[in-house]
């Protein structure tokens, strides 16, 4: 007589991470760039360099210096000394140009306005950005 089987259910395979919220397409493209050149210069798979889920992780986390970037999953300290700073000069390029686009700088003439908060222009609630504001927080 054969043996029957113990186990009646097999397992699912698990859904894969799913990546939402601040996926910015046009960054991850210019990451992915980058990786296949690293890839490239060092003859190694572009995986190697970092695989897409790390990628991913870096647009949803926009890491702007390595202790932020050791936090996202499949960096670590040798890939940051190898690959690491062309990708934050990536992220910071692209937040830098973000910004722009939604806060408008005005420089005002000597005499017009007085100090700071005369050269800044504000949102449409009249609240300047946060990264503006002495004290408030990093500036990118």
């Amino acid at each position: 007589m054969l043996a029957e089987p113990r186990v009646t259910n097999l397992k699912t395979r698990a859904s894969p991470k799913t990546y939402g919220g601040n996926h910015n397409r046009l960054l991850f493209t210019k990451l992915r760039k980058l990786r296949k050149t690293l890839a490239d210069k060092a003859n190694v798979p572009p995986y190697v360099v970092f695989n897409d889920a790390t990628l991913l992780e870096m647009v949803e986390q926009l890491p702007t210096d390595s202790a932020q970037m050791l936090r996202i999953n499949g960096v670590g300290s040798r890939k940051i000394e190898r690959f690491g700073l062309p990708f934050l000069a990536i992220i910071r390029e692209h937040l830098y140009d973000e910004d722009l686009s939604t806060h408008a700088l005005s420089v005002s003439r000597p005499g017009e306005g007085g100090g700071l908060a005369g050269q800044l222009s504000t949102d449409s609630q009249g609240i300047l950005p946060r990264h503006f504001i002495p004290g408030a927080g990093k500036v990118c």
